[in-house]
């Protein structure tokens, strides 16, 4: 029988069997590290939220949000699959602990190991406290992801026949049209892009890889 308390913990597991006993997290980290150093880089506001402002610890705490949002999300699809459209709010509603959802570190919202554990132990502390701090955070970690999405909705590396094919892909095996990170990963710079089926990527900028 499923159990949502065991949930990313066996994900984490079976993911680590994979992956060199990696744990999402880990393979996470720089794909936020990546979003974040994009947005702040970035020309222009895409969307009409207002601009992140916090301080350098806070955008540490932002970084961690960020890969936290995909480590949760890694759970239902490889992480260059996940949907963006549904990533920017993944924090936001995880962080509203209480009857529907678990603390950070409790069974259902189980840390991380690996070399970036600490980092996501001060996360948790700080969406524990439930602080004006903590809200601030989740919310610029909202931001730079809803600004991702905008992005990924030009679909600026997918153009014409390739398209197509994606889109009839996805009404077939989805019954409706979304945007992965892996469309975005070009504008973000990382390499290698972790996705189901390679094929289905034909012609997008970028090396998603199987």
């Amino acid at each position: 029988m499923w159990d949502p308390d065991t949930e990313l913990q066996e994900h984490a597991e079976r993911y680590a069997v994979g992956h060199d006993g990696r744990h999402p997290f880990t393979d996470a980290w720089p794909w936020a590290e990546a979003i974040v150093a994009w947005y702040r880089r970035r020309p222009q506001r895409l969307t009409s939220r207002a601009e992140v402002v916090v301080g350098e610890d806070d955008w540490a705490l932002v970084v961690v949000g960020v890969a936290e949002s995909l480590r949760l999300r890694m759970r239902a699809s490889e992480i260059g699959d996940i949907r963006v459209d549904l990533l920017a709010d993944e924090l936001l509603l995880w962080a509203q602990t209480g009857h529907e959802f678990p603390q950070p570190s409790e069974r259902g919202w189980p840390a991380p190991d690996g070399p970036y554990a600490d980092r996501w132990d001060a996360l948790a502390d700080v969406l524990i406290a439930g602080t004006d701090r903590g809200r601030s955070v989740v919310r610029a970690v909202t931001t730079v992801l809803r600004e991702l999405e905008f992005l990924a909705r030009s679909r600026p590396y997918l153009r014409g026949a390739a398209y197509n094919t994606l889109m009839e892909y996805r009404f077939a095996a989805q019954g409706c049209d979304t945007v992965t990170l892996a469309e975005v990963a070009p504008a973000l710079g990382v390499t290698p892009v972790p996705v189901q089926d390679v094929a289905w990527y034909a012609g997008l900028g970028g090396s998603p890889t199987g």
